[in-house]
């Protein structure tokens, strides 16, 4: 662990370590810890993680393998922290789950199908909770894909983004396989 003592004004502080800030972690956050700070005030950094008598804050380097799931517009946040991930050098697996009502809310389709074609590390599943009778593909909510798809969570980090009900739902069942990251996003 190494220890580092800055003199600079608390926002001057976030240009000063940006390079130990993970691309993935939300800056605002960031900016709210640091306005409370001092002038000298002592960092401690273990990996991604950077600490003060503040508390936390980072992205711990944990081996995991990454399960987004979403439903409707939460998509848009989930897939961009996806297209972040491939284009890292992570070698982890990355699976997206998307819950949708029916054929005519389908978008990124064409996107999806190409990233999982062009890159073997990601998967994806949609299931429509209200589809046509034409409908060939799958079918039910996301909760349900959980269950089927998931024996247990060691080795997970799950990211769920859209509204409240599917997240409560999603989290519930994922509590019967055992613990994991859980990170939330609620969009209505």
């Amino acid at each position: 662990m190494s220890d580092l003592t800055f003199d600079v004004l608390p926002y001057e502080l976030i240009a000063a370590i940006a390079d130990w800030v993970h691309k993935f972690q939300d800056i605002a956050h960031m900016s709210k810890s640091c306005r409370s700070l001092n002038y000298g005030v002592k960092l401690s950094r273990r990996g991604r993680i950077i600490t003060t008598t503040y508390g936390a804050f980072g992205h711990p380097h944990v081996v995991r393998d990454y399960l987004f799931i979403a439903t409707g517009t939460g998509i848009g946040p989930v897939k961009s922290m996806i297209h972040y991930l491939l284009d890292s050098s992570i070698d982890r697996p990355v699976t997206l789950w998307w819950g949708l009502r029916g054929e005519r809310d389908i978008y990124f389709q064409e996107e999806l199908e190409a990233m999982a074609a062009n890159d073997q590390r990601f998967t994806y599943n949609m299931t429509l909770s209200q589809p046509s009778e034409v409908w060939e593909g799958r079918t039910g909510y996301v909760s349900k894909l959980v269950d089927e798809r998931i024996t247990s969570v060691k080795g997970l980090d799950v990211y769920l983004c859209g509204g409240d009900a599917m997240i409560t739902d999603v989290k519930a069942v994922l509590k019967t396989k055992g613990l994991c990251p859980v990170h939330t996003e609620k969009f209505y």
